[in-house]
């Protein structure tokens, strides 16, 4: 019975081995890429660096000053407060001149007025890359 376990032995060395081998070259061996993990910080810094506005020169800043037309589309026409939207104007109007009645078509519409608005110089994300 020696014998003949020797030679199951030496069968279930070359079976493994074998296997061993067809796994290595197909690959079953090598493991999956991992795909990479960023930290919050990282993202954070990723996402502020293509929406925050700087740089661009002159045009970046003129722009980040609010260009010709500024940052808010309306003009209060009594004390030149700025506004983003009519709603925004309106709420403004009543409560700093509460005794001059609220005339939506007095309120001065810049970016109508100047013909520009603001766009972005100088943020990354903002432009489609040609």
């Amino acid at each position: 019975m020696g014998r003949r376990d020797s030679h199951i032995n030496i069968r279930k060395e070359l079976l493994v081995e074998s296997a061993a081998h067809l796994l290595h070259i197909e690959g079953g061996l090598m493991g999956k890429a991992k795909p990479a993990k960023h930290t919050a910080a990282e993202i954070k810094a990723k996402v502020a660096a293509a929406t925050t506005n700087k740089g661009g020169g002159n045009a970046g800043k003129e722009d980040r000053l609010g260009g010709k037309a500024g940052h808010a589309k309306y003009k209060c026409p009594v004390c030149a407060q700025q506004a983003p939207d009519m709603k925004t104007m309106q709420i403004h109007f009543e409560a700093k001149h509460p005794k001059l009645p609220w005339e939506q078509d007095k309120i001065i519409d810049m970016h109508a007025l100047v013909g520009a608005t603001t766009q972005g110089v100088a943020v990354r994300g903002s432009t489609k890359k040609k």
